[in-house]
């Protein structure tokens, strides 16, 4: 099975002691989805929006024997798929992402 990057970073993924598993380069291809907010209210004079997601690019068809890593937003605006992963558990060095545990999934 192929792993394929659609986020513009690397996912690194990191055992429990921040020893590298996997590094996976991005593909140079970037799967992205539009947010869209609209306001729905108000609660005297504060506005209220809700945020719905708009139109996914870059994202291949499922069904080539591969799986996709993508952002969690795009994750979470692609229902049905289940060839889509998101970096999980992000594993910090001070302010700064330095990789994920594991990879998320529905």
């Amino acid at each position: 099975m192929k792993i394929i990057n659609l986020t513009p970073h690397p996912v690194i993924i990191l055992n429990k002691n921040k020893k590298v598993i996997m590094h996976l380069e991005p593909s140079g291809e970037v799967a992205r989805v539009t947010k869209i907010t609209e306001q729905v209210d108000h609660l005297g004079a504060i506005p209220v929006s809700r945020a719905r997601f708009g139109k996914i690019k870059g994202l291949p068809d499922a069904g080539r024997n591969c799986v996709y890593i993508v952002s969690k937003m795009v994750h979470e605006a692609a229902k049905g798929r289940t060839d889509l992963y998101y970096p999980a558990e992000k594993v910090r060095e001070g302010n700064r992402v330095i990789g994920c545990r594991s990879l998320g999934s529905k």
